[in-house]
């Protein structure tokens, strides 16, 4: 009796996890419509893998394989890289994105960066993601790149950066003492 109960209990247990990985998945790389000029934009949590997709890849790819990495001043922190997170928020509709976000995953990739802690939020045009608690970010211009060591936001590149995306990530890294 005891073993039938097991298997049952194994068998529930198993369907609420397929169940729950696939309502995950079906919220990560989501599409909808534009409602500005009726294109296709990403709307809330996405992976770099998105990008890849034709509705993306014709601004995306470019930009990524045109972008030198400025390896000199990105080596300052290279051996610091994976001690932090990024947090980016984009709208695949705004052209600042289009143009800093290919570059960021350039850089983080010749970094050696760990994209297991890379966070992408797709918005839309009213910098909604459509995620619970994501006002706490304050996000008012996209792209926002924050940085956190731990759970602590240690700084944060908002539309384009100050000098480039290499030499600001080096200078916060390096106020934050890191």
């Amino acid at each position: 009796m005891l073993e039938i109960i097991k298997n049952r209990f194994s068998r529930i247990l198993l369907l609420f996890l397929i169940l729950g990985v696939t309502t995950f998945a079906q919220d990560i790389n989501k599409k909808i419509n534009d409602s500005k000029n009726d294109d296709v934009i990403l709307f809330g949590k996405i992976t770099p893998e998105v990008f890849s997709d034709e509705d993306f890849s014709y601004w995306y790819q470019p930009e990524f394989d045109e972008y030198i990495v400025d390896s000199i001043t990105i080596s300052k922190v290279s051996h610091l890289i994976n001690e932090i997170n990024f947090t980016v928020i984009l709208g695949t509709w705004c052209d600042d994105s289009h143009r800093e976000v290919p570059r960021l995953i350039k850089i983080l990739k010749y970094a050696g960066f760990n994209f297991d802690k890379l966070n992408l939020f797709a918005v839309d045009h009213d910098k909604k993601a459509g995620i619970e608690n994501f006002e706490a970010y304050n996000v008012t211009f996209v792209p926002t790149i924050i940085l956190f060591d731990k759970d602590e936001e240690i700084g944060r590149i908002i539309e384009s950066p100050e000098a480039s995306l290499e030499k600001d990530i080096v200078k916060i890294l390096s106020a934050d003492g890191l």
